[in-house]
């Protein structure tokens, strides 16, 4: 699949939680998926993203609120407080959002 194809298809795949969805909030799960991939780690830092998204830190954080409470209650993120240091927070991947972001990258051809 071509590359304008795949993002058309992942795109279109986001387009199925929220057909108004905003950049940010695309950004946001994006960059969790890419962290935890890289990483291995299941819980990413919130500073990456906000690090990582140029947005400003309430839009990170709005995007962090609608992973977290968007479809029901059931979300696609989770959050923590970093054990080591309370006033830092974590986030990791829920089933639903690890199923979730496992389809943005399935190439079906």
């Amino acid at each position: 699949m071509s590359q304008p194809a795949t993002l058309l298809t992942q795109l279109t795949h986001f387009a199925t939680v929220d057909p108004t969805i905003s950049m940010p909030m695309i950004m946001a799960l994006t960059i969790m998926a890419k962290e935890i991939d890289e990483t291995g780690e299941r819980w990413v830092p919130q500073s990456v993203l906000r690090d990582n998204m140029p947005v400003t830190p309430a839009s990170v954080s709005r995007a962090i609120t609608y992973w977290s409470k968007h479809h029901d209650g059931k979300g696609f993120i989770t959050t923590a407080q970093d054990p080591q240091d309370r006033r830092l927070s974590l986030l990791s991947l829920t089933p639903s959002g690890n199923m979730f972001v496992q389809g943005l990258f399935s190439q079906k051809e």
